[in-house]
Formats: structure tokens, C-alpha cells, sequence
């Protein structure tokens, strides 16, 4: 999945101008939404097409005159996932001492003909990320010691927080960044154990034209 444009060319064949409003659902865009064309003029429209799931979407743009008449044209298209992954999934790093740092690398291809943007989240997906996000507003809420401007800034930092992946042992470096067609982004795995034992944890990377996110199941193990 990658957002697609696409430009056409609206002409007006008759021999009066009119006004035109022009009315898409999602995921589908245009701009611009409306304007006038004089007769035997002509102007460009600009149309986006951005899937949030696979699959093949089939809709219809509603066209409106200043007259009154109205119809309607078809907009398709079909999304597909970018061919983007993970060398491997599971990744353990060396045992290290406590307080001391091990790391690994690991490697993102793109195998696909476009450029991908990729971010290392908390959350599994969107859905999971928006549910925690209702959870904190929630406890927000319940903490009636907050003066409504604080609230109001607190409300604000939940629904902004993109949820990067945050943890106390493992850390990811870059946490986000842009791939071209057919290369790789090369990914450093920290591990920096606090505490004596097994250690797991599970990043999920964020991809720009996927549907899921990619998990990477990080181990390691904390010498005392």
C-alpha cells in the first residue's frame, strides 16, 4: 500500500461556462473540489488514492452543476503490500553484564520499486495504539487534582504520542527513516541489561504501504 496519484484533464465542451462541485469518498481524494470552467475551457484535477487495508476499492464521484444536474463517475483502484521485510524475526544478542552493552544489527530490504518511510513502535497495530490511548485518557479523567489547562495539555500529549518503541533494556537505532527502491537500512540493537536473566521483548515496525506491522522478538540474557 502507497498513496497514488493520478492527473486528468476537465474540459468543458459546451457553449456556456457553469460552476462545478465534485464530491469523492475516501479512499479517494481531489483537488480541486470545485471551480468554474468558462465554455471551451479546461482545467487539471488531481486525484489521490490512499487504501488503509489490501484490496480493490470501487466508488463513485458525484459531479454537481450550478444547474442542477448531477452525475457520476467511477474511481477504481487496488492496493497491494510493498515487498518490505526483515531479515529475520527473532534476534538474541550476546549475554552481557549488567550495566555494560551488547548490540547486533539487523537489516530492513525493500525489495520494491517505490521509497517506504518506517518507524519502530510500542504496539502491534494502530487499533492497539488507539485502545492504549483510551486507557490513559481514561486515567486522565479519574486524576481530578488537574487544573483544566494542565488537563487540556496532558489530553493533548496522549493523542499526539505516536508510540514510539520504548523499553529499558533494548533500544533500536535509527527508530525511523526512509528506504529507496531495492536497498536496505542497516539497524543497531542495543542491549543494555539492568538486571541478572532472561530478557524478551517485541518491536513492531511500522511500514508505509503494509497492511500488518513487522514484529522482531528481541532476547538476551543479563549477567550478574
Amino acid at each position: 500500500r502507497a498513496d497514488a496519484q493520478e492527473a486528468f484533464l476537465l474540459r468543458n465542451t459546451g457553449n456556456a461556462g457553469g460552476r462545478f462541485t465534485l464530491s469523492v469518498p475516501p479512499p479517494y481524494a481531489v483537488t480541486p473540489t470545485d471551480g468554474y470552467l468558462a465554455a471551451g475551457g479546461s482545467m487539471q484535477l488531481n486525484f489521490a488514492f490512499k487504501p488503509t487495508a489490501v484490496g480493490e476499492f470501487d466508488e463513485e464521484m458525484l459531479v454537481e452543476y450550478d444547474s442542477g444536474e448531477t452525475c457520476y463517475a467511477r474511481l477504481t483502484g487496488a492496493a497491494a503490500e510493498v515487498d518490505v521485510a526483515l531479515e529475520r524475526s527473532l534476534l538474541t544478542l550476546d549475554a552481557c553484564y549488567i550495566s555494560l552493552v551488547s548490540q547486533s544489527a539487523i537489516r530492513l530490504h525493500n525489495r520494491s520499486d517505490i521509497r517506504v518511510s518506517f518507524s519502530w513502535r510500542q504496539f502491534e497495530s494502530a487499533a492497539a495504539e488507539a485502545q492504549a490511548k483510551m486507557v490513559s485518557l481514561a486515567n486522565l479523567q479519574l486524576d481530578g487534582g488537574l487544573g483544566a489547562s494542565l488537563a487540556r495539555q496532558r489530553r493533548r500529549a496522549i493523542e499526539l504520542d505516536p508510540l514510539p518503541f520504548s523499553h529499558d533494556v533494548f533500544a533500536i537505532e535509527p527508530s525511523e527513516g526512509e528506504i529507496f527502491p531495492g536497498c536496505y537500512c542497516e539497524l543497531t540493537v542495543v542491549f543494555k541489561p539492568e538486571t541478572a536473566g532472561d530478557i524478551n521483548a517485541v518491536a513492531f515496525c511500522e511500514v508505509n504501504g503494509r497492511d500488518a506491522r513487522l514484529p522482531l522478538r528481541l532476547q538476551g540474557k543479563g549477567l550478574g
